[in-house]
């Protein structure tokens, strides 16, 4: 318990003076509020979050595919250019992945701010 001027205040912030600070909204009430706004662009908003999946997966998926070239560098060159191309591959789709999705949300972004 504090003093806040001529009154015993509960508050230790408003004994010391400071501001209280006001309740933050919940993520569910953003969402609710910028959803329609949102709403014209959902598909692409589908899109761009399918993308980052792809391009995660890919990024999670490189030590693996680097250590397998790198350790099968003494294996038949058969293998050896089936891991390189199997590494490229998903790097590519990646690559693409990622660019889809910053066109996506670069897109809706854009838009909303409109």
């Amino acid at each position: 318990r504090g003093f806040c001027g001529d009154r015993v205040c509960d508050s230790p912030m408003a004994a010391k003076g400071k501001k209280q600070k006001e309740p933050r909204p919940s993520t569910r009430e953003l969402v609710s509020l910028l959803w329609p706004y949102f709403k014209p662009d959902a598909a692409l908003l589908g899109v761009g979050s399918l993308a980052l999946l792809v391009a995660s997966f890919s990024n999670a998926m490189a030590p693996t595919l680097l250590r397998a070239v790198i350790d099968g560098s003494g294996s038949t060159p058969e293998k050896e250019r089936k891991r390189l191309l199997q590494a490229l591959g998903i790097f590519s789709v990646g690559a693409v992945g990622s660019w889809l999705r910053t066109k996506s949300f670069g897109t809706v972004s854009a838009r909303v701010a409109r």
